[in-house]
């Protein structure tokens, strides 16, 4: 998620949630690529997917259109879509799964693993994305993880290290790899 002049939220210590996203997904897909996933990123710099646009709010959505396209471009895909959340207030923290209408399944066992691991005690729940131009334009299951709060000072300095983003992705991983097992993905 994010990239060129949209950078998403920045963290109390001034962490860039397009830098952690991008690192996360590198290592998921570097862990997806030796479980035998075949995988695209929609971007692997921190540069914009934008074609058109003058103001930042046009090369957004220009940006937006051509994930998208990315996406659907694939005969059977799997949207994971990676960012960070945020907050006013600090007190919050823990991941948080969204979906498409048609990856309920999914998040529903993403967002549990993900808490039990990263989050015990917390209450979230996997929600159906609403108002998300990607994930309502996608036409294949996917999922939006956020992370964890930028917002939180203490999340994010886990965030920002390798052992934590290895852990999330390793839970990451092995959800994606049941649910495409179980047939749901092939």
């Amino acid at each position: 998620g994010h990239g060129g002049p949209d950078g998403g939220t920045t963290g109390y210590a001034g962490t860039p949630e397009d830098r952690i996203n991008l690192e996360v997904s590198r290592r998921l897909e570097a862990m997806l690529a030796l479980l035998g996933c075949e995988t695209a990123m929609t971007r692997t710099t921190a540069q914009s997917l934008a074609t058109e646009g003058e103001t930042i709010r046009a090369k957004k959505q220009s940006d937006l259109r051509n994930r998208v396209s990315i996406v659907n471009g694939f005969p059977s895909a799997l949207l994971v879509s990676i960012h960070q959340n945020h907050f006013p207030d600090p007190k919050y923290s823990g991941p948080q799964v969204f979906h498409t209408k048609n990856a309920a399944e999914l998040a529903k066992t993403m967002q549990s693993a993900l808490t039990a691991a990263l989050a015990p005690g917390s209450k979230r729940q996997a929600k159906t994305a609403s108002g998300i131009y990607l994930m309502e334009h996608c036409t294949h299951p996917g999922v939006l993880v956020e992370c964890g709060f930028l917002s939180s000072y203490e999340e994010e300095g886990k965030l920002r290290t390798p052992e934590h983003q290895k852990k999330l992705c390793c839970i990451l991983a092995a959800e994606l790899m049941a649910y495409t097992h179980n047939g749901a993905v092939r």
